[in-house]
């Protein structure tokens, strides 16, 4: 059975990048959707990392109660 409503549908979907048109808000939306929560995350863990990584030289927490011993 041929739906046409659905048949247009499908085409918009297919060639929805064919038309698409990068403007500034756009990139906008795609910076702080995409590039800050990424740089965010990956900002929070290094700072995590290297915070524990200083307890863990100053000998702050003995190596059997470490929660991660081998990494």
């Amino acid at each position: 059975m041929f739906d046409p409503a659905l048949q247009r549908f499908m085409a918009m979907r297919v060639s929805t990048y064919e038309h698409f048109k990068p403007t500034p808000k756009t990139v906008a939306w795609g910076i702080c959707l995409i590039v800050i929560p990424m740089l965010g995350y990956g900002y929070l863990l290094k700072s995590s990392r290297e915070e524990k990584e200083a307890i863990y030289r100053r000998g702050e927490i003995a190596y059997h109660d470490r929660r991660f011993k081998f990494v």
